[in-house]
């Protein structure tokens, strides 16, 4: 809250210049905290995340041959 002063004016200042007094602080409230930006994988994670992928689709074929075993 502000409360607005008796104006003035000032020498080579053509306009008047109003004056403000604060009488009380707005209360801040906190925001929540700004989300990360994500970070770009570096080679090292990228190829680690590579061999994950491989180890994966290996995997996936492997059960489906297993399933047919037990399907046969």
């Amino acid at each position: 809250e502000v409360e607005q002063k008796e104006a003035i004016k000032m020498k080579g200042i053509n306009r008047e210049i109003k004056l403000y007094a604060v009488q009380g602080r707005k209360e801040v409230v906190k925001t929540k905290a700004k989300a990360t930006k994500e970070k770009k994988p570096t080679k090292k994670e990228l190829t680690k995340i590579e061999q994950l992928e491989k180890e994966v689709t290996l995997l996936k074929k492997e059960l489906n041959a297993i399933k047919n075993k037990f399907i046969s």
